[in-house]
């Protein structure tokens, strides 16, 4: 009851009431003559609210003041603040609404298709992978109430010790130490450990843990995932019109890798979330018979968003500029471009304050090799936009200083659109069957998370999206795109082909990531497949309306088909629920390991352990100190003088035996067995070379002993 009780009243101070006031605030007058579409009232509500909700969070988090209290504190005040000043004004507290079913429907359709495959949430809780890691990450500050960690037991340890409880870093990456994968030791003096990652994803599940635990937590992912597909769905609509927001909404779904990664608590689908309502806001902006800087706000704010969920996507700060230059080249540049960059710029700009003060090792290690080059290029850069200015300032002063020439540019836009489709066209057939052919087979690179070689597969990345999308589905995808550059590039769908085509360029050409299925195809969850599945619906909705009589069959057959076959390629990933009933078996463990404060030590010498795995939630989620021995490196005796300082402080000391346990490491220690353990779990395999369709039973055998004394 009183996890229902705080669900309800999180729903409403921080998914409604921000969005719904601020709407009715934002307008001099609402006209009572006319009501809103309920639909499209509700989707601004929402999309404002997540982001106002969101981020409030980071910034709590970021001061170590988060809780789910202080939100719905800030939520409240803010309420009641633009609640009196409306009353003050004179303006009402409601809005009529109209129900438009003919909208409605195809959004309930979605809400049910997506809600059955979505909501089995993989019970992923073990460290040693990102997704595991945003869990344990999102548990911690609902605990602490804070971004960085800070840890007592390593703060009292001294450096010489390091090299045996720390995992190391390569030379090149910093800093040196790593304590549990996903975490960095900033600071051994105070115990200062910092979080990879950025932090929008983390703080999100940390508010569903302190609304209802571990077991809700693992339900935001799917919500995100639904909800993009909502985003989806009015994106396309906005952007090419009802059929083909629909279709590829519908596509989406089923495709198996938005089922798997909205099942999974990785941060692709908030990205796909933020980044689609930021898209179909824009397209509602650009409407001229909507012309309103409400859209532009909060199409400024999705997107901008996004750049605290993901550090890959600085490239969006082309939308603000080529935005700019667009509409003075339109004579249109007024109040409405800031209504959009401002809100925009101020999230990048905290984007890279949180970077620089709260992630610096993970934005550095990512960035380190642009960061060297830079000083060797920064001319050219600076270079390139001095000619991009001067081009500019030539079109305008030669072109649009004479209104009659104005088509002949429009002629030039069209040209280029058209250019680029040949170019769409040939990258896709270099990508299926030419690039496959130039790679070697046996090519592979040094992977030292894992210290093991991996194949260097990425020119099979395009045949591989095929995997997932079909090859009916690829050709769909590049037919949609290529029609859409030939004759329906404009203002509303620049932004939506800019940044699906780039992102696809990018990650098809190098996914940047261990590109072990169905893994790897996380890189193209946020704007690559949903892309490539609306252009798949574009095509079909071309071929509906370009054939008359028998032949708009063929448009039905071919969605049929394609849809049929995307859930055929889904079938595994539709049954299979990732470490299912692990929630279950870890709480069994915490049990036995009980409340008391205890030290942990692990002895395994795998490169990502049990320490790694099962250590992270019982650090993370539980509160335990747990360190991950690196065996080889270890210094016995001053570990046993750190292990009676403990026990004169009253804590316990275990130590967990791994599968690669070093057997006499601690032969000359008093440890009296407590338990042996077997976690027992089904996984999806991981494989290089074809497309994942089996489901392995791991096991994680642990024996468990109580030490009790050392000499």
């Amino acid at each position: 009851m009183v996890t229902l009780l705080k669900a309800l009243a999180s729903a409403v101070l921080l998914l409604l009431l921000p969005g719904y006031l601020t709407r009715l605030a934002w307008f001099p007058r609402l006209p009572s003559d006319e009501p809103q579409d309920a639909l499209s009232f509700l989707v601004e509500v929402l999309l404002f609210s997540l982001v106002w909700t969101g981020g409030w969070g980071v910034v709590l988090a970021h001061l170590g003041w988060f809780s789910l209290t202080g939100l719905w504190l800030i939520s409240l005040g803010y309420g009641i603040a633009v609640g009196v000043w409306l009353r003050a004004a004179g303006r009402p507290l409601s809005v009529p609404l109209r129900v438009d079913w003919r909208s409605g429907v195809p959004v309930l359709f979605i809400l049910v298709l997506g809600s059955v495959f979505f909501f089995r949430p993989h019970e992923f809780i073990f460290g040693g992978a990102d997704a595991g890691v945003y869990v344990n990450l999102g548990a911690n500050i609902a605990r602490t109430g804070a971004w960085r960690i800070r840890d007592p037991v390593i703060a009292q340890l001294p450096s010489e010790l390091y090299p045996g409880v720390f995992r190391e870093h390569p030379p090149s990456m910093i800093p040196q130490y790593v304590p549990l994968p996903g975490t960095y030791l900033t600071d051994g003096s105070t115990g200062e450990v910092t979080p990879q990652f950025y932090p929008l994803h983390p703080v999100w599940l940390a508010i569903f843990y302190a609304i209802g635990g571990l077991r809700l937590s693992l339900f935001a992912t799917p919500l995100w995932g639904l909800l993009a597909c909502v985003m989806v769905y009015f994106a396309g609509k906005a952007s090419f019109g009802f059929r083909v927001g629909l279709l590829s909404a519908t596509l989406l779904i089923l495709t198996a890798t938005q089922i798997w990664f909205s099942r999974y608590p990785t941060a692709e689908v908030l990205t796909q979330l933020l980044l689609f309502g930021g898209l179909y806001a824009f397209a509602r902006h650009l409407d001229q018979s909507q012309r309103s800087s409400w859209w532009g706000v909060l199409a400024g704010l999705a997107l901008g968003q996004a750049l605290l969920v993901r550090l890959d996507l600085y490239f969006l700060l082309a939308v603000p500029l080529g935005y700019g230059v667009y509409l003075r080249l339109e004579r249109r540049f007024d109040r409405g471009y800031w209504a959009f960059t401002i809100p925009f710029l101020l999230q990048l700009v905290y984007s890279l304050t949180f970077a620089v003060s709260r992630t610096w090792p993970y934005f550095y290690n990512v960035y380190s090799f642009s960061l060297r080059a830079l000083p060797m290029f920064w001319p050219y850069l600076v270079g390139a936009g001095i000619l991009g200015i001067l081009g500019v300032i030539a079109v305008e002063s030669r072109v649009f200083g004479r209104w009659e020439e104005r088509d002949g540019l429009r002629r030039v836009w069209r040209w280029g659109a058209r250019s680029l489709a040949v170019v769409v066209l040939l990258l896709a057939v270099y990508g299926y069957f030419v690039r496959p052919h130039l790679a070697n087979p046996v090519a592979s690179y040094y992977y030292w998370y894992g210290d093991h070689q991996v194949p260097n597969v990425e020119q099979f990345n395009f045949v591989r999206l095929g995997w997932y999308l079909t090859p009916l589905g690829l050709v769909l995808a590049v037919a949609g795109a290529i029609l859409v550059l030939w004759r329906d590039l404009d203002a509303r769908t620049t932004l939506l082909m800019g940044m699906g085509l780039f992102f696809s360029v990018l990650f098809i050409h190098s996914s940047r990531n261990n590109p072990h299925h169905i893994y790897v195809m996380r890189r193209y969850v946020p704007v690559v497949i949903p892309f490539f599945m609306m252009m798949a619906a574009y095509a079909l909705d071309a071929i509906g309306i370009c054939c008359v009589g028998y032949r708009r069959w063929v448009a039905s057959a071919l969605t049929i088909l394609l849809a049929a076959w995307l859930l055929y390629n889904a079938r595994v990933v539709v049954r299979h629920v990732e470490y299912a009933g692990l929630v279950d078996q870890f709480r069994e463990l915490v049990q036995m390991l009980g409340d008391e404060p205890a030290v942990i030590l692990f002895n395994d010498a795998r490169p990502v352990s049990s320490a790694a795995t099962v250590g992270t939630p019982l650090r993370y989620i539980q509160g335990f100190t747990v360190l991950d021995l690196q065996e080889t490196h270890l210094d016995v005796p001053l570990l046993a003088e750190q292990v009676k300082g403990w026990q004169a402080d009253g804590q316990q000391v275990w130590v967990v035996a791994g599968e690669a346990s070093v057997p006499l490491l601690f032969r000359d220690w008093r440890c009296e067995h407590r338990a042996d353990v077997e976690l027992r779990y089904p996984v999806l395999e991981a494989t290089y070379e074809h497309f994942p369709r089996q489901v392995w039973w791991g096991t994680m055998p642990l024996r468990i002993c109580e030490l009790l004394a050392v000499p």
